[in-house]
């Protein structure tokens, strides 16, 4: 029976560090048997931090583009805050970067996000390998913890109501994330 594996990296990791680890993990599981799919999300600090500052600013100006935002003044509003609030941003950073990785996992589970289509995808598998079928199984390190979290109720509920995908087996490596979520 075929075996397919959904990977998630862990959270301060760039996109060039996830896709090394990609690099050197996956020809590790196609050489035992196992078909690796990697999520790969931006959670560096500067990526993190980024986001969350577009978020801010997104709400404030009402844009949802960065070339919205900068023609808002984005850029100016950023100049004139970052004296302003580096301090206060220094204080609230660690804690504000793991709130965004939470936030960005929640909504890769809403309808038409990656999560969301992924589970799409995976049903549609279940559906083309009948008789034969797949194994899934889940791997996470970190804030990888979260992301499989909220993937594991979408598999137990696919959108547009598709009978669940069976998970074979969910390993967690350093899960950060609360022992109620995890449960």
């Amino acid at each position: 029976q075929p075996r397919l594996l959904v990977y998630a990296h862990g959270g301060l990791n760039s996109e060039p560090e996830a896709i090394d680890r990609i690099r050197v993990l996956a020809p590790y599981f196609e050489a035992n048997g196992i078909y690796p799919l990697f999520l790969t999300w931006r959670t560096g600090p500067l990526e993190t931090l980024t986001a969350m500052l577009e978020d801010k600013f997104r709400s404030f100006f009402g844009a949802s583009t960065p070339a919205e935002m900068r023609a808002a003044g984005f850029l100016d509003e950023l100049g004139e805050a970052r004296d302003r609030r580096v301090e206060e941003l220094a204080r609230r950073v660690l804690k504000g970067v793991w709130s965004e990785m939470r936030e960005n996992a929640a909504g890769s589970a809403q309808a038409g996000h990656g999560l969301a289509l992924l589970v799409q995808s995976l049903a549609q598998l279940r559906g083309a390998t009948q008789g034969r079928g797949f194994s899934l199984h889940l791997a996470g390190h970190s804030a990888g913890a979260i992301l499989l979290g909220h993937l594991v109720a979408l598999l137990a509920a696919p959108p547009g109501g598709a009978a669940p995908v069976a998970v074979a087996s969910c390993t967690l490596y350093a899960a950060a994330c609360s022992l109620r979520f995890a449960l």
